[in-house]
């Protein structure tokens, strides 16, 4: 028969852990926000760029060169927000200047 080992102070430590999670969550996700416009706008040079539209991209050879790369970082970062949206709506008592 297996059994579970539980550290003493696990308990208090996932309570303490999901509470700062609960109080940090607005900050993330009003950050979170700038972000994935930055890379909606960054796909969008890219393809600019790609089309001829734009200039030249920043970067021009790796991962980062490609806009379905930034695409995909911008809707992951996006969903991400929203995720984080209820959990921050409960506490969300942030004051910004």
């Amino acid at each position: 028969m297996l059994g579970r080992m539980i550290p003493a102070g696990a308990p208090g430590f996932v309570q303490s852990f999901k509470t700062n999670t609960h109080e940090i969550a607005p900050v993330f996700r009003y950050l979170l926000k700038p972000v994935a416009l930055v890379a909606y706008v960054l796909s969008v040079w890219r393809l600019g760029a790609d089309l001829g539209w734009t200039g030249e991209f920043f970067i021009s050879r790796g991962l980062f060169s490609h806009w379905q790369v930034w695409l995909a970082f911008a809707i992951a970062t996006q969903v991400t927000a929203a995720h984080l949206a209820p959990k921050a709506a409960e506490r969300d008592d942030i004051i910004l200047p």
